[in-house]
């Protein structure tokens, strides 16, 4: 009884981490390019792909941690905006560490892969 509680616990922390667990919002996911855009469901945020570097495409190996995969992202919200750049999370502890995921003006944003310059971003309106 004992292992499988610890299990349950492991398990249930992975699924938080990775932002997969108690989300009452649907999470819609996006494919972007460099410059385009998208409103987040649910809230009037907007937002903006910028620059998309895309290492792993262009040959990079990484090492065990990957390569650094990233795209820079502008977050707008009535009259405020915000920079933010994710990372893609090629290892657990990186998924662990959020570098992949932001929540800014109420959305939350997962960067959930990057190929050949598109993006893959899972956006939702954050929980209450």
């Amino acid at each position: 009884m004992r292992t499988f509680r610890r299990a349950t616990v492991v398990a249930v922390a992975l699924c938080v981490a990775s932002g997969t667990y108690g989300s009452a919002q649907s999470a819609q996911t996006f494919e972007l390019k460099q410059g385009q855009a998208f409103t987040v469901p649910g809230t009037s945020v907007l937002v903006r792909t910028g620059e998309v570097r895309d290492f792993t495409s262009q040959g990079c190996e990484g090492g065990p941690q990957g390569c650094p995969d990233r795209v820079d992202l502008t977050v707008v919200s009535g009259r405020s905006s915000q920079a933010v750049t994710l990372y893609v999370a090629h290892t657990v502890l990186q998924n662990a560490q959020g570098i992949n995921r932001k929540t800014l003006f109420g959305a939350v944003l997962v960067l959930t892969g990057i190929h050949l310059g598109t993006i893959t971003l899972r956006a939702q309106k954050a929980p209450a």
